[in-house]
């Protein structure tokens, strides 16, 4: 008998592994002082940000 990849327990393995390399991920950045910012959600958010940053530093 083979099991589907698409049955519900193999869909909760594959995101409990997927949970699991994100918290190590932000855990080895942590280690390497970086910090989480969970207000940036997606890649316009970050851009913004970083423009934000930009202007500020030419301000100063």
């Amino acid at each position: 008998m083979s099991t589907c990849l698409c049955d519900p327990v193999s869909a909760c393995l594959r995101m409990t592994i997927e949970n699991q390399l994100q918290q190590d991920l932000l855990a080895k950045f942590t280690e390497l002082n970086y910090s989480y910012r969970p207000d940036i959600l997606d890649r316009a958010v970050l851009k913004q940000n970083f423009r934000d940053k930009q202007v500020g530093l030419a301000i100063a």
